[in-house]
């Protein structure tokens, strides 16, 4: 048997969870930050991270609404969540990124000043946030004790101040 067989069995054996070992759920989260906070949101709704993407302003949305980006030929609403969750606004830097979201297609991305990495937390680690305005609070899961604040993707991408709606028509 060769050396590479050898370490890929033994690899197999250590990973396998042992017989009667609870299962602990857990989210897996992409972790980015905002001003000095560190946030996350579960990675099945992330499509894709991007850096250096052109945004054009649209006249008469909400504040918070940074304007649209051209993804591949389709258009992505880009939100500031410092002015959604009612912090200070964002400025686009270098370093920023824009995290891509959506569920089956690409439906809104948010600036952040740094994306970090890929995280497992588990979900017994996540406490609820106690928020100071309704608009807050219903874009908040939680948050763990390293002070990690999780976002609802699912409210994210629910809210249709947020999301453009996909249609067939021209100029509707």
């Amino acid at each position: 048997m060769s050396p590479t067989t050898v370490l890929a069995a033994r690899a197999r054996r250590l990973a396998r969870r042992p017989a009667g070992a609870p299962t602990v759920a857990s989210l897996d989260l992409l972790v980015f930050e905002l001003g000095c906070e560190r946030y996350a949101i579960e990675t099945r709704h992330v499509r894709e991270v991007v850096r250096g993407a052109a945004l054009t302003p649209v006249p008469g949305t909400a504040d918070f609404v940074l304007g649209l980006t051209n993804l591949r030929g389709e258009l992505v609403p880009i939100i500031d969540l410092r002015r959604l969750l009612g912090t200070a606004a964002a400025e686009v830097t270098q370093a920023s990124s824009l995290v891509i979201l959506g569920d089956e297609r690409a439906q809104l991305g948010v600036l952040t000043d740094a994306v970090h990495d890929v995280s497992t937390v588990p979900t017994q680690a996540i406490a609820d946030v106690i928020a100071s305005s309704e608009a807050t609070r219903e874009h908040l899961r939680g948050v763990t004790c390293e002070g990690l604040v999780i976002l609802s993707g699912e409210s994210l991408l629910a809210n249709t101040r947020l999301v453009l709606e996909a249609t067939d028509e021209p100029g509707a």
